[in-house]
Order: C-alpha cells, then structure tokens, then sequence
C-alpha cells in the first residue's frame, strides 16, 4: 500500500465523517466536501486503477462501515472489505497483523487502547488545526503537534427518570440534578421504603451499569481514586411509566 493512497483515503473518511454520512446523490453533486478539511471527490485515487484494502473492526454498528459504502461508490476502483473480530480477540489479532506486511490499511481504535496500538499509526497530513476547526474532540488526541485518529463515535450513559414518580415525590424542573450530590438527595426522595422493605428504588442501573461507571471515571480523571467531578451524566425524560426511575 502507498502511502499517498494511505493519506487519500484517510483525508476522504474525514471529510466524509465532517459532514455525517452524505448521502451519495450530495456527495455527487458537490465535488468537495468539507469546510477546512477538504476532499475533492472528483478527483482519481490511485490514479483510478483498482486497488483492494481492510478495514479492521469489533461492531457491526461501525458508522465507518457506511462511510467505507458511499466512498466505494464514489471510487468504484477501490474495494473496502470490512473485517470484523469480536472485542476480545481484536486487541491481539490487530498488534500481530500489524507487525507483519498483511495488516488493514485502516482500522478502528478505541481510546483505551491508544498505548497498544500508538507505534503503528500515522499521523494525518492534515493542520491540526484545520481538523480542530471542522471536528469535535480533536485537542485529547494531539501528541507533538500531531494527530494520529479522530473519534467517530462518542458515548455517554444517560439516565431516565419516570414523570408519575418524579410528581408524586414532590419534585419539579427545577429538581433535576446537575451534581452528583444532587442526584444522590434526588434518588433519596425517590426512594419508597414499608418497614425493611423496598417498595420503590430512587435509582436503579437497569442492566446499564458499565456504560454510566465509565462515564464516572472520564469524570474523575483515568484510573483516578479522588473524589468525583461535579459534573452529571446527561438525564433524559422517560414519558412511559416504567418499574423503577
């Protein structure tokens, strides 16, 4: 693989990715796309001979996997196969492959995972800040003045609260928490209890106790002990009665 054809397709996926995924009538209708970071969709890749590259990943909901659709169609000449591993094997299949001549030309990468995978990527030869300019999240990510990858994804946990309950515990808009120490009284006036019984839970975790645990811990600093930010997860509305809030 060259590296010019390297650096074409990246450019291309972040131009893609800066304006979500374009349908492909838009992309055909405008021979560039992006603000800063610029992809001129007219233009040839690998002087339009056909060439054939991975895409390496863990999720069949990859939103690059639709990127890597509309840019085929854009590109006939170039074949993206899309490859994926389980999680758990992705982060040993991935280094080995890479160690050798046959690794994916591009794949996904997880945060948690910078330090395993750091030695074989290649910075985008792109200003960073004309990246900074057109996408969200870029400062974490730049080392030297460089940047090797951009997120695609960003997840947090959210949390539901039911109104009926939320009403007749006495709490009102202005009740809804923006510290952890305020979600912690709200949970309490939530909470129902008859003698040692538990009628009512003011907070239950509803099967999604990773996702909001990892969000605690982006607060509090990576494999920090120290106290927790002030800062709360995102609460969104639940309209439908539900067993618990």
């Amino acid at each position: 693989m060259k590296k010019p054809l390297m650096k074409s397709l990246l450019v291309a996926f972040s131009a893609l990715l800066a304006t979500s995924v374009v349908p492909l009538s838009s992309a055909q209708a405008n021979d560039t796309l992006g603000q800063k970071v610029q992809y001129d969709t007219k233009a040839p890749v690998n002087d339009g001979k056909d060439v054939s590259i991975q895409y390496w990943t863990w999720n069949d909901g990859d939103p690059a996997i639709k990127l890597a659709e509309s840019y085929q169609k854009l590109h006939p000449n170039v074949k993206i196969e899309v490859v994926n591993h389980p999680w758990d094997d992705y982060w040993t299949k991935l280094p080995l492959a890479l160690q050798g001549s046959d690794g994916p030309a591009i794949f996904n990468i997880h945060n948690s995972q910078d330090k395993l995978l750091s030695s074989y990527l290649e910075a985008y030869d792109i200003p960073t800040e004309d990246l900074k300019a057109d996408f969200t999240g870029v400062e974490p990510h730049v080392v030297d003045g460089k940047v090797n990858y951009i997120d695609i994804v960003m997840n947090t946990g959210n949390i539901y609260y039911n109104k009926k309950m939320w009403q007749a515990a006495g709490l009102t808009d202005k009740d809804i928490p923006k510290t952890w120490d305020e979600f912690r009284q709200v949970a309490k006036k939530l909470t129902i209890k008859e003698g040692d019984n538990l009628v009512q839970a003011g907070f239950n975790w509803n099967g999604s106790y990773a996702g909001l645990y990892q969000g605690l811990n982006y607060q509090r600093g990576p494999y920090s002990s120290k106290k927790m930010a002030p800062p709360l997860t995102t609460i969104t509305r639940q309209p439908k009665k539900t067993s618990s809030s």
